[in-house]
């Protein structure tokens, strides 16, 4: 059987959202077997933050920080480095 390690197209940036809003930030990872995803806020696992795009309703200030991801599968792992959001009021 073939496998690929996770491979991450999307690039760090810095987001801006107003405070009351969702933010969405998808990730585009390749890899065989499929990858699984688990989402980090300043460096702290988000345990319901398990799937291909962070999901944050409601935006409020304590949003704010530094977000990564570590994409895995059997074939392997990579971390996804750093979006860092800003929240505004």
């Amino acid at each position: 059987m073939f496998t690929e390690k996770p491979r991450v197209r999307n690039r760090p940036f810095y987001q801006e959202i107003r405070r009351g809003k969702p933010f969405f930030l998808p990730l585009e990872a390749e890899a065989i077997p499929p990858a699984t995803f688990q989402w980090f806020k300043n460096g702290y696992p988000l345990p319901e933050q398990r799937g291909a795009v962070l999901v944050l309703e409601d935006v409020d200030l304590s949003a704010a920080g530094t977000y990564s991801c570590e994409v895995s599968n059997v074939a392997g792992r990579v971390l996804w480095l750093e979006a860092t959001l800003h929240v505004t009021d």
